[in-house]
């Protein structure tokens, strides 16, 4: 009896880890959020049983609730996961070891990072050899609209596109330099469109500055872009036009070695 209840626990077990990866793959694909009820719909399975599994998969980070508490997304585990496995691959190993010399180079941090619906995503970093550094970790999500990254990423869209993923506004002011509205945020996106060069001064966090580059489109479509990020004090005139340089060399390389391009 004892080896039937073990079994039946182990077996209980598996099916309640089927259904959460059977969860977790209902966000692949363009599905950015979905609400419980969107979950218990695609899945075929009860309210009682949804709000388990989901509350399950929150507490272990594998989902994460969006502000206002009534949609899901994918959470940081799964892209920490995700991470390292992006890194042993080809193209993003020939990204991390870029990210590696601009960190040399410019003994600054750098970083890696992709677009997910209003967000970016942090995919890899390294960071500067210096005390005073800023410090990400894979799976960290910010804003894009105040961003050097998010910048260079939404830079890439078209206008509708970008409007569909941040609103119209107001935007919530992370600094007193931020983006305040769609007629501001486009005005900066225009910039970074003529440029190819995106800066965030202050704009996400007091005292932090950012240089960022979209990477050239692979062929999936994803987006992507690194940054060179370092405290405002150290990003001087003769810096910014060292790091906006080997930005760009680094996106040139990129997309000779993979065979993409840039479109900007």
């Amino acid at each position: 009896m004892a080896g039937d209840d073990a079994s039946e626990t182990i077996t209980s077990s598996v099916r309640t880890l089927g259904r959460g990866l059977e969860i977790l793959e209902l966000f692949s694909g363009e599905v950015a959020e979905l609400s419980q009820s969107d979950i218990a719909a695609r899945a075929g399975l009860p309210m009682p049983t949804i709000h388990r599994l989901v509350k399950t998969l929150v507490e272990h980070e594998f989902l994460e609730p969006v502000a206002g508490g009534r949609n899901f997304r994918i959470g940081p585990a799964v892209l920490r996961l995700a991470g390292p496995l992006i890194a042993r691959n080809d193209p993003a190993a020939i990204i991390r070891r870029k990210l590696q010399q601009l960190a040399e180079t410019t003994g600054e941090t750098t970083n890696l990072a992709t677009l997910i619906g209003s967000s970016v995503v942090y995919l890899d970093g390294v960071a500067g050899g210096r005390i005073l550094t800023p410090q990400v970790s894979v799976g960290l999500r910010l804003s894009a609209y105040n961003t050097a990254l998010g910048k260079a990423l939404l830079a890439q869209l078209d206008d509708d596109e970008v409007l569909a993923r941040v609103g119209q506004g107001p935007y919530p002011p992370a600094t007193e330099h931020s983006a305040v509205d769609w007629p501001d945020l486009k005005k900066r996106l225009d910039i970074v469109r003529a440029d190819g060069i995106a800066v965030s001064d202050e704009e996400f966090e007091v005292g932090l500055a950012s240089l960022a580059i979209a990477l050239p489109t692979p062929v999936d479509g994803s987006l992507r872009a690194v940054n060179i990020s370092l405290p405002v004090s150290r990003a001087t005139h003769d810096f910014r036009a060292s790091a906006g340089r080997l930005l760009r060399e680094v996106a040139a390389e990129i997309g000779s070695i993979e065979g993409t391009t840039t479109e900007q």
